[in-house]
C-alpha cells in the first residue's frame, strides 16, 4: 500500500472512532438546525424500529408532506452525524434525497 492509501484509511478510521466515542452523549440540538432534525437523529441513534425511511431535502417541501420523516438541511446541521447515524441504523430501509440545488428527486 502506498502512503496515500494508508493515510486515507487512517482518516476514515479516525472519523469513525470520533463518532463512536461521542454518539451516546452528543447533544443533538447542538448539531441540528431544528427540533425535527434532532428528533430524527435521536430516533436513528436509539434504533427506533418504526423509522423505516427518511427523506432529506434542502427546502421546505417537508411542510407539505406528512407520510415521511423529513430531515430538512439548514444552517447548523452536521451532515457527518446524519451519515453516521444512518450508517448505524439497523432498521432504516429507504433513504430519499429531494431538491438538491435544482436537481430533482435523487433516489
Amino acid at each position: 500500500m502506498d502512503v496515500e492509501t494508508n493515510r486515507q484509511r487512517a482518516m476514515e478510521r479516525r472519523d469513525f472512532d470520533y463518532y463512536e466515542a461521542r454518539a451516546r452523549g452528543v447533544i443533538l440540538a447542538g448539531i441540528t438546525s431544528c427540533e425535527n432534525n434532532a428528533e430524527i437523529l435521536r430516533r436513528l441513534r436509539d434504533q427506533d424500529t418504526y423509522l423505516l425511511d427518511i427523506s432529506i431535502t434542502d427546502d421546505d417541501i417537508a411542510d407539505d408532506e406528512d407520510d415521511n420523516d423529513w430531515f430538512t438541511i439548514g444552517e447548523g446541521d452536521d451532515l457527518g452525524w446524519l451519515g453516521y447515524f444512518i450508517g448505524k441504523s439497523k432498521y432504516l430501509e429507504e433513504l430519499f434525497i429531494f431538491s438538491w440545488e435544482g436537481v430533482e428527486h435523487i433516489e
